[in-house]
């Protein structure tokens, strides 16, 4: 899938969520974004991997450990983390 495909999956997802008119719709349709976004980050993190394999080690190292999608900051380092 591309990226703009997932790009656009990503917005439609977030437009029905906001028209969303009961917390029913939510529970159908933000499980499904939520696995957009996930997509949307896979994709972009391979591209970089292409790009600049140095930046992020050895893949072949990081999938032997288990690590293929893991987000190595901190949680209170998000920038969607509530730590204040």
């Amino acid at each position: 899938m591309s990226s703009s495909s997932l790009e656009d999956r990503v917005h439609d997802l977030c437009a029905q969520a906001v028209a969303a008119k009961n917390q029913a719709e939510l529970d159908i349709i933000l499980p499904q974004l939520r696995a957009a976004i996930r997509d949307h980050v896979r994709y972009f993190r391979a591209i970089a991997l292409e790009t600049i394999p140095e930046a992020f080690g050895s893949s072949t190292d990081r999938r032997a450990a288990g690590d293929t999608d893991s987000d190595p900051r901190p949680e209170s380092n998000h920038p969607d983390s509530n730590a204040a």
